[in-house]
């Protein structure tokens, strides 16, 4: 989610939100091709209550969710999710200018999408093999090995939940430049191949400060970065995600 750069009208959200995503948007977030995946494994960082690992184990994909709420019963998750799903909407409608949602039954069609993902995820939560698929775990730390993934996606979590001075939308935030560091070097750690981050910008539609602070840390230079288009239309202004790969794979 976004907020506005007027400070008398900000975007009003004070955590971050427990809000899913489906395997749809995945693909169009990351431009997966979900037929080249099949056999790959891919960790979804910081995925919620996301359909995306139900989805996916039913293409022949492994997909590894990991996020601090599946430390939680499902019933408290889903009563969060319940109420952080339509209290987002409720401010996008007050934002429209931020969105690329233009009205009250685009909303209704985007609530539904979003509460469809949450259905998926509780079933496939209750399953018995669902601790394979859902892991409780946080950043900059994440229990699995060195090199575990194919591929490692980090979906509204970096970059857009920074403190609003460093150009993200959370007012004491404690996602600072050296937890981005962290972070990225964690899930580079993990992959095989590379790294897929979505979105870059901050609240002005701009890339995030942040970005430029990676390109030039000396830290990343081993790695090759790049800028990708997505197919994504949620938010103005995210049109793009970072690609980050290993040389030589």
């Amino acid at each position: 989610m976004m907020m506005l750069d007027r400070v008398n009208d900000p975007f009003q959200i004070d955590r971050v939100a427990c809000f899913g995503r489906t395997m749809s948007e995945y693909v169009e977030m990351f431009n997966l091709d979900l037929e080249a995946l099949k056999g790959t494994s891919i960790l979804d960082c910081a995925s919620g209550p996301a359909s995306f690992a139900a989805e996916a184990q039913k293409k022949d994909i492994k997909v590894v969710a990991c996020d601090p709420i599946y430390s939680k019963e499902i019933d408290d998750i889903m009563e969060r999710a319940q109420h952080d799903i339509p209290a987002c909407i409720r401010e996008t409608q007050r934002h429209r200018d931020l969105f690329v949602r233009e009205n009250n039954e685009e909303d209704v069609n985007f609530l539904n999408e979003k509460l469809r993902a949450l259905r998926l995820f509780v079933t496939d939560y209750k399953k018995m093999d669902a601790c394979r698929r859902y892991v409780p775990a946080a950043f900059p730390h994440l229990p699995f090995f060195d090199d575990g993934f194919d591929m490692v996606v980090c979906g509204n979590l970096l970059f857009l939940y920074s403190d609003v001075e460093s150009g993200g939308i959370l007012e004491n935030s404690h996602f600072d430049y050296l937890f981005h560091h962290r972070a990225i070097h964690e899930m580079l750690r993990i992959a095989r191949k590379e790294v897929r981050i979505y979105p870059v910008v901050g609240p002005n539609k701009e890339r995030h400060p942040f970005i430029e602070e990676l390109l030039e840390d000396k830290s990343f230079f081993p790695y090759d970065m790049q800028f990708e288009s997505v197919a994504m239309k949620d938010i103005k202004g995210a049109t793009q995600m970072l690609r980050i790969f290993k040389r030589g794979i």
